[in-house]
């Protein structure tokens, strides 16, 4: 983890208990002091797990909801208090999906929510990119790639995203 008042990288060893796969094409974001993340790959395994690390207790837990369809390469973002995934590939096919999971702790047990999309159809798309600006009501995306189209993707949208 860097620390902004040196310019080195340190280990971040978790206190106690289980710890997520080692994985890639996952995706993180922070919300409270706490950093969440979902999915990802390894070599024989696609995740559709969600795990939680407590930057304060330095401690790791798997959070038992209802995610996605594994995935990796999809891209996340933080709404007001929803974690909004866009996006990803699984099995080398691209999905355009988007899913909401409300971030707090009576909704650890809920499930995640597929959001209906209106407006022009995009393109499945993996490893593209996602941002909250402020945390508004506008997420924007640009680009990725896609097995569809095999190739990179040279598109900036964004989507209203209404908040509660």
């Amino acid at each position: 983890v860097p620390c902004l008042n040196s310019p080195e990288w340190s280990p971040y060893v978790p206190n106690s208990g289980s710890t997520p796969a080692p994985r890639f094409g996952h995706t993180a974001i922070c919300h409270e002091g706490l950093m969440y993340v979902y999915g990802g790959g390894n070599k024989d395994t696609d995740f559709s797990d969600v795990w939680v690390f407590n930057t304060r207790l330095y401690l790791w837990g798997e959070v038992l909801s209802k995610p996605p369809p594994s995935r990796s390469w999809m891209q996340g973002v933080v709404v007001g208090s929803d974690w909004v995934i866009v996006g990803g590939a699984r099995n080398s096919t691209d999905t355009i999906e988007v899913w909401k999971w409300p971030i707090h702790p009576e909704s650890a047990l809920g499930g995640w929510e597929n959001v209906t999309m209106g407006g022009e159809f995009l393109s499945g798309r993996m490893d593209h990119c996602l941002l909250n600006h402020n945390n508004g009501s506008y997420v924007y995306m640009l680009g990725g790639f896609s097995y569809e189209q095999k190739g990179p993707i040279n598109d900036f949208v964004r989507f209203s995203y209404r908040l509660g």
